[in-house]
């Protein structure tokens, strides 16, 4: 009996590992691979403070050149290509109604005030940079100024 068990023991195990070699082939998933690029991406590139500094003055100079309002200082930055919502002016008008003295008038650039003032007395235009003030502007007042 033990023979009989043992045979059948081993024809059943035989079977078994001849239909194991028996059964399809199970077809491979593609694995996707990440397009590869030849050069990285390209970074955009911030222009330099100075440059920057020089079209600022530049718009100005040639805004200045119209007998110029703030108003006026703001557009021309805008036209530019400076934020609006960077630019900041003082008024034309004094507290007692009279014409300003001198228009001042900023960009924050970064983390950066360009800062000009014109004054159509004789003192022209004259620029500096700075860096913020506490409220993170670069004029004392309200921002875009009362001649936006």
């Amino acid at each position: 009996m033990k023979t009989t068990t043992l045979i059948a023991v081993l024809l059943g195990t035989g079977s078994l590992i001849g239909l194991a070699g028996c059964a399809a082939p199970v077809p491979e998933e593609p694995i996707a691979t990440p397009a590869y690029s030849a050069s990285p991406a390209p970074t955009p590139t911030k222009t330099p403070l100075g440059v920057k500094h020089a079209l600022f003055d530049e718009t100005n100079l040639r805004t200045s050149n119209t007998s110029p309002t703030g108003a006026a200082f703001l557009a021309g930055l805008e036209a530019a290509g400076f934020a609006a919502d960077t630019l900041e002016v003082t008024t034309d008008v004094t507290s007692v109604g009279l014409k300003s003295p001198s228009i001042q008038f900023a960009a924050l650039v970064d983390s950066t005030c360009l800062i000009g003032q014109y004054g159509p007395n004789g003192t022209g235009y004259r620029s500096i940079t700075a860096a913020p003030i506490s409220t993170g502007r670069c004029l004392i007042g309200a921002p875009g100024g009362p001649s936006a």
